[in-house]
């Protein structure tokens, strides 16, 4: 397995494309509640576990919003952020 060593204390900052299945988004969704500044996740793919999870977070505190993008291709856009107390 390829791992990255990330040394010194600098913020991480960018994007990354993640190709791949459908179970890849189930776990994208709750590891974007460990950034301070929320994600945004998108082409998620319509499936029960993604609507199951939204729902989930949403009742234990975290902001997720969707949109729907209609642009050349239909595409599911997931916004989340943390709970703010």
């Amino acid at each position: 397995m390829n791992k990255m060593i990330i040394e010194g204390n600098k913020k991480l900052t960018g994007e990354i494309k993640i190709s791949g299945a459908k179970n890849s988004a189930v776990a994208l969704v709750p590891a974007a509640l460990l950034s301070d500044e929320g994600a945004i996740i998108e082409n998620i793919p319509n499936i029960s576990d993604i609507s199951a999870l939204k729902d989930i977070l949403n009742l234990l505190g975290a902001k997720i919003e969707e949109t729907m993008v209609y642009w050349q291709s239909k595409q599911r856009i997931l916004s989340i952020k943390k709970y703010q107390k």
